[in-house]
């Protein structure tokens, strides 16, 4: 199911939430997670059942397909709220 859903978000218009992704040169901090993964973890999250931000970021330490999303690194789910609410 998860590479179904990158596959389908692949071909979707998404530049709505991609114009809101800037770096700013010269200040420091961390890169942006790519919106397109974070919807794609949404999505993955609600097919199974599950709502809470902080559910995924537990599930993102051992789930295979959520793992494979994120190319196994851990999302927050500070992050996660964040860009469910904006």
């Amino acid at each position: 199911a998860a590479r179904s859903i990158w596959a389908i978000l692949g071909r979707l218009d998404l530049s709505r939430f991609l114009g809101e992704v800037k770096a700013v040169k010269g200040h420091a901090g961390r890169n942006r997670w790519e919106p397109r993964l974070l919807i794609a973890l949404w999505i993955y999250a609600y097919s199974r059942g599950i709502s809470s931000a902080r559910e995924i970021e537990r599930q993102l330490a051992y789930e295979p397909a959520m793992r494979w999303l994120t190319g196994l690194k851990i999302v927050n789910h500070h992050t996660l709220s964040d860009f469910r609410v904006e």
